[in-house]
């Protein structure tokens, strides 16, 4: 019986700098790398695209429950662009 491959995800130190990246992985040696909970979930379900694996349910709520807190729910309001004239933009040649 063959064992089935589930793709995991995790929080950790990066080499290049003192930040954290979320690696994604199905095993050890194929290794994926986000900068964000959000990007990590979508790269997880790409690799479910190519590979057929299975997200794990865990790694799933986790991600989940990560991009919830970077991207703004929908009863939040989206920060309201504030318009300028070219009046407020343009300098005035008064001499």
């Amino acid at each position: 019986m063959k064992t089935q491959k589930f793709i995991f995800a995790e929080l950790v130190k990066s080499n290049k700098s003192k930040n954290y990246v979320w690696v994604v992985y199905t095993t050890k040696k194929d290794r994926h790398y986000a900068k964000n909970a959000l990007k990590a979930l979508k790269l997880a379900f790409i690799i479910k695209k190519q590979t057929g694996c299975p997200i794990d349910n865990a790694t799933f709520q986790l991600l989940k429950s990560q991009a919830a807190s970077i991207r703004p729910t929908s009863t939040e309001s989206p920060s309201v662009p504030v318009e300028v004239t070219a009046s407020e933009t343009a300098p005035t040649a008064n001499a």
